[in-house]
């Protein structure tokens, strides 16, 4: 799947046009997220509003869904968009309005899944992992905002592999295939890893196997720009000076980060 980085234009315009309508409804879910700008997960996810109607209708690519229950209990905040104010769930309430629409298949967005986890629990952690890290929610909200509303041993499960040092949805599932390989090997798993030369940073590895000096990175789209390729060609060259082996993965070679990490490790 390929994440995008900011709120898909098309999705926002929707969740204001209707807001605007219907002053008094309440964005929830992934629409309440979209509205606090988190940068990925909801360009593709269901406009969602709760507001008082007879009938829940669902969501269509171009009509936001409407239900009639869930504004009971939780948190609100006004958000301010062009001169407009928009009732909306809390970010940890819409946290978990979002996880029950996982949960109920009415957004089932694609992800790999590692050996021991299924897919929906990918997609909660992804999700948690940036609203932690993209706004500051707690653990301790969630679990809050979930009360009655998710059970709880299976959500400790997702908060116990969750991580707020995630910069993106992608981390989140490379943090989760490498865990399966280390874990299997009893050898820890580090993340957001600086290696120094002297005093000067060279970089920080998304994740580190530090015992066996092994750095694992994952490159995003801007590291096929020229610029940057020249730049992790000196990064690569200090790191190996320093005894480090690098490893980088992108999207698509994530097929591989088992099979390869593998025979790396059975090398050392």
């Amino acid at each position: 799947m390929n994440y995008r980085q900011t709120p898909q234009p098309q999705a926002l315009q929707m969740i204001l046009d209707y807001a605007q309508q219907w002053p008094t409804h309440i964005a929830s879910g992934y629409s309440a997220l979209t509205l606090y700008r988190l940068p990925y997960l909801t360009d593709a996810a269901p406009v969602t509003f709760i507001g008082p109607t007879s009938k829940t209708r669902s969501p269509t690519p171009t009509t936001p869904g409407l239900k009639r229950r869930g504004a009971d209990g939780i948190a609100l905040t006004t958000v301010h968009h062009f001169g407009h104010t928009i009732y909306a769930a809390a970010p940890a309430y819409a946290t978990i309005q979002a996880i029950q629409m996982l949960k109920s298949g009415e957004h089932s967005p694609a992800v790999i899944t590692p050996e021991g986890l299924d897919p929906l629990q990918v997609r909660a952690v992804q999700l948690v992992d940036c609203v932690r890290r993209h706004l500051n929610v707690s653990t301790s909200s969630l679990r809050q905002a979930a009360d009655w509303r998710v059970e709880k041993r299976w959500l400790n499960k997702v908060l116990k592999l969750s991580s707020k040092l995630a910069d993106s949805p992608r981390e989140t599932e490379l943090r989760l295939i490498l865990h399966a390989v280390t874990k299997q090997r009893r050898l820890k798993l580090s993340e957001q890893v600086p290696v120094y030369r002297g005093r000067r940073l060279v970089t920080t590895f998304d994740f580190a196997i530090e015992p066996l000096k092994i750095g694992i990175m994952y490159d995003g789209q801007h590291h096929w720009e020229y610029d940057q390729r020249q730049k992790d060609a000196r990064i690569n060259l200090d790191l190996a000076l320093e005894g480090w082996t690098v490893v980088r993965f992108a999207a698509a070679t994530f097929h591989e980060v088992v099979p390869r990490m593998e025979e790396l490790l059975d090398r050392m």
